[in-house]
């Protein structure tokens, strides 16, 4: 089985490229079993889920996701809160949040979007600064486009517990987690860039990994760093595979970068 991953796809900051249809041929010329998406589809969830139409219009294999925190940003007054957001996209039959994709091979797939509980962060800095989400002038973008009505890290325990149930309910089985959230420390931002001691503290958790250790996840799978990296640690191997922004490209071909973006995975 050939199972294909890739996340932040932004297609709305990369409106100017095809990305659906990319992606498809890129599926189909991998022979690709299953696609999975790590979440940022878009900053909108209209776009967002126009988008999976797409994506199940153009090809013949399951596609599923996890929304990230950009497709879970509020950009109007249709849903008063992010958690109704996330319920939204929890109804969506490509979501993984709330339901296993049973793979071949007795492999599952489980999902959750993942929140951060700032443990990423410098020490330098306390919980009351992080919960401000913003230094030196620039501003953590979630802290103007969602509201869960809770702290952060009430949020991040409610994902963290969600995804302990699924990894419980499929012990039995070779599990890979997709997040959207980082869930390894080797993940974060190098803290020699500036203010990246203090703006790490919102890339996820290392409670996800702690978790995943304990459980004996075979793939965490992550994204919203805007990397393209994979470590193994253990019994676990940590993959990101972002597309970016296209400011954010090595090249100026949309083709290969999605192409470059796209890690497959082959399971036995």
């Amino acid at each position: 089985m050939k199972l294909g991953v890739i996340s932040d796809l932004h297609v709305d900051v990369n409106k100017a490229y095809p990305i659906a249809e990319l992606l498809a041929q890129q599926a189909q010329q991998q022979q690709l079993d299953v696609l999975l998406l790590a979440g940022d589809i878009s900053n909108d969830y209209t776009t967002t889920l126009a988008f999976l139409d797409r994506m199940a219009a153009l090809c013949n294999i399951p596609c599923r996701f996890v929304p990230g925190n950009h497709d879970l940003w509020q950009q109007g007054d249709e849903y008063p809160d992010t958690g109704a957001l996330y319920r939204l996209y929890a109804q969506h039959p490509a979501c993984l949040v709330g339901r296993n994709l049973p793979l071949g091979g007795d492999w599952v797939v489980v999902g959750e979007t993942g929140w951060y509980d700032y443990s990423f962060g410098g020490a330098a800095y306390t919980p009351q600064q992080f919960a401000r989400r913003a230094l030196g002038g620039r501003t953590w973008q979630d802290s103007l486009f969602t509201n869960w009505g809770q702290p952060d890290a009430q949020v991040h325990e409610a994902m963290l517990q969600s995804f302990a149930e699924k990894l419980k309910q499929t012990q039995d089985k070779k599990q890979i987690a997709v997040a959207h959230m980082v869930t390894a420390p080797q993940f974060t931002v190098p803290t020699e860039r500036e203010n990246w001691a203090y703006f790490n503290a919102f890339l996820g958790s290392s409670a996800y990994g702690q978790l995943y250790r304990q459980a004996g996840v075979r793939v965490s799978i992550m994204g919203h760093v805007h990397y393209r990296k994979q470590v193994t640690e253990g019994e676990t191997t940590y993959l990101c595979s972002c597309l970016n922004y296209f400011s954010e490209w090595q090249s100026r071909d949309p083709a290969k970068e999605v192409a470059e973006a796209l890690a497959v995975l082959e399971l036995d």
